[in-house]
């Protein structure tokens, strides 16, 4: 990145005796470990010296030790350019800002220099050469390229004399006022914890205090995760040698980073089993690959029991064994029980296949063989060790035996959106139908699902089955326990009206029978009794949009009008 200063001689004096590949260590100290990549102190009106490092911690750190060596007032910049957008950093008075912009914004302001700068006869000229508008406009595009230096470091430079300035209006800098006339955008931000965690940067790193191992160590509140390890690895990669096997030390670098930090540390430290299970879980914590036996030395391979402990709790972490361990069917078992991809190599073997097939993972049917990707039993394994409908081959999800298995080991009671959305899929995939509430079903295919488990009424529709067919269903099979209650109440009352069948109207019949003989009362209670069963239904049916809502109010009103607002 490129750093200056406002005034700009205050950066020569300050750093006059700077050369091109000088280390920021020896020169700054603290923990700044980059070079200095070019200076430029000749021309007076364009001092700058660039360095090595792309981490904006260390640059800010840069930056405020450049101010702290003056008593005088000066703004320190840091200009920098990326793929989709470039902006500045600005320093004064002990408070950093930051500017961005996209590049597309840039792009815009290149064109309008272009135009600016462009005499309207050589566009006259491209229009005799017979170029459309639109060629011509693409003839442009390419010739602002050359502004884009300009405008980038135009609107950087402005942003910069903006802050030594004061002056919080930016349009009344040129660059600016023809960015906001093309009607593009940029951002300011404030970035108050910078001035700290820049300046912790400055201090050498103090190994036997533990808070400030973790303030040093940890991921700063602005700092994105790559400029982290990027960072960690500038100062690790310059830690003193008689540090390296202090397990104390490592004990708390590692929690704040994850198990890679262990390339910098010593034999001692990368023997420590109980470092090696910080390392796992440093990984796990901060989303890392697993690679704490990556580091471990060849003293850690011989303890098997230690071996199995890591497998167990990070599957991946098989990857970084000896090559000679890889083949060892124990720990493979242990890792393909958790779904770990099966190697090539023992893919022919059913044993280790089969426990493969037992971790139901997703991907499982991506690397068994195709020899053993039609196997009925396998799919069985799958399916029992909670293996989705969707990973099988096509050839098994079209098998009965398939579905049924699937049927019998599907869990209705969990706790998931999805639920039973994934079996409905499966359903439908199976029977080959496009929706299934509207699916025509055979009593036989009904039949046999029941009788794998009489809680798949809970998936069947009231239009599955023709009326004569929930008849007799319903004789063998008894619905209250798992039916649906809008699927239970038509069928009461389709039942009792086209069928004189009153037997499932009367089980789900919630008013207490009167003692009398009077026909008249007996037929109101009758009919007490069907309308609430048809309003209930026509509630569970409705569509529940707010107008419908708004009006199952009205519609309840009008049943019980006695209740009056509390309806």
């Amino acid at each position: 990145m490129l750093i200056t200063t406002i005034p700009a001689e205050k950066l020569k004096k300050i750093c006059s005796q700077w050369k091109q590949g000088g280390s920021l260590q020896e020169l700054v100290g603290g923990q700044l470990f980059g070079t200095i990549d070019s200076v430029n102190f000749d021309d007076p009106d364009d001092i700058y010296f660039s360095t090595s490092t792309n981490i904006v911690l260390e640059d800010c750190a840069l930056m405020l030790w450049i101010q702290q060596q003056t008593d005088e007032p000066i703004t320190v910049g840091c200009q920098w350019a990326g793929d989709y957008q470039c902006g500045a950093f600005a320093l004064a008075n002990g408070v950093f800002k930051e500017f961005t912009v996209s590049t597309e914004a840039l792009m815009d302001l290149q064109k309008a220099l272009i135009l600016e700068n462009t005499d309207t006869s050589e566009i006259d000229e491209l229009r005799e050469q017979g170029n459309s508008e639109e060629e011509i406009d693409e003839i442009l595009w390419e010739w602002s390229d050359d502004y884009r230096v300009e405008a980038r470091d135009g609107l950087q430079i402005a942003f910069l004399r903006s802050v030594h300035d004061g002056n919080h209006n930016l349009t009344d800098y040129a660059y600016f006022k023809m960015l906001s006339d093309l009607g593009c955008e940029w951002q300011i931000n404030d970035l108050p914890d910078m001035a700290e965690s820049a300046g912790r940067l400055l201090k050498p790193i103090d190994y036997d205090d533990p808070e400030y191992i973790d303030s040093i160590f940890g991921q700063q509140s602005d700092e994105f995760w790559k400029l982290h390890r990027d960072r960690i690895h500038g100062i690790l990669s310059n830690l003193p040698e008689e540090l390296k096997d202090r397990k104390d030390l490592w004990k708390q670098i590692i929690p704040n980073v994850a198990a890679w930090v262990l390339e910098y540390a010593g034999p001692a430290v990368r023997s420590d089993k109980d470092i090696l299970r910080l390392a796992m879980e440093a990984d796990k914590t901060h989303g890392y690959a697993p690679s704490a036996l990556e580091y471990a030395t060849e003293r850690v391979f011989e303890d098997r029991e230690f071996l199995k402990e890591i497998l167990t709790q990070q599957k991946g972490e098989y990857y970084n064994l000896p090559e000679t361990l890889k083949t060892d069917r124990e720990l493979l078992k242990i890792v393909l029980k958790q779904g770990l991809s099966l190697p090539e190599e023992v893919s022919t073997d059913r044993e280790l296949v089969e426990t493969y097939a037992a971790s139901g993972d997703r991907f499982v049917y991506n690397h068994i063989p195709d020899d053993l990707a039609s196997d009925p039993e396998l799919a069985k394994i799958y399916i029992r060790h909670g293996g989705d409908w969707f990973g099988l081959p096509g050839t098994l999800k079209a098998s009965h035996d398939t579905l049924t298995t699937y049927l019998s080991h599907y869990d209705f009671d969990q706790d998931d959106d999805r639920q039973p959305f994934d079996l409905e899929r499966a359903l439908e995939n199976h029977l080959q139908l496009d929706d299934w509430d509207s699916a025509t079903l055979t009593p036989d295919f009904v039949r046999v699902c029941l009788d794998v488990t009489p809680r798949f009424f809970c998936m069947l529709r009231y239009d599955h089955l023709a009326l004569g067919e929930w008849h007799q269903l319903i004789k063998q099979y008894n619905p209250l326990a798992y039916g649906s209650r809008a699927l239970l109440l038509k069928l009461a009352l389709t039942l009792r009206s086209e069928l004189n069948d009153s037997t499932l109207f009367d089980q789900l019949n919630e008013l207490p029978d009167i003692d009398t003989e009077d026909p008249q009362i007996i037929e109101a209670i009758q009919q007490a009794k069907t309308s609430m069963m048809e309003l209930e239904l026509e509630v569970l049916e409705m569509e529940k949009t707010p107008e419908n809502l708004e009006a199952l109010g009205s519609m309840l009103k009008d049943a019980f009008p006695d209740l009056g607002e509390s309806t």
